[in-house]
């Protein structure tokens, strides 16, 4: 693996320890505002990732 490698993956990491560290809050503290708070931030950020790191492939191609 290179440098630029690890630059391809961090963003996706970076994704998903988001929407973890959302979904520990949303346990932690089950409110309805917290809820959607999660929703609202966490599921663009995982989408976001997911779509990113279906581009890169592509790309390098």
């Amino acid at each position: 693996m290179t440098t630029n490698d690890w630059h391809i993956l961090a963003r996706p990491i970076l994704a998903g320890f988001t929407s973890l560290l959302v979904s520990i809050v949303i346990i932690l503290k089950p409110d309805v505002s917290e809820i959607l708070l999660g929703f609202i931030v966490g599921a663009p950020t995982a989408y976001i990732g997911l779509k990113w790191t279906g581009k890169q492939p592509e790309s390098k191609a």
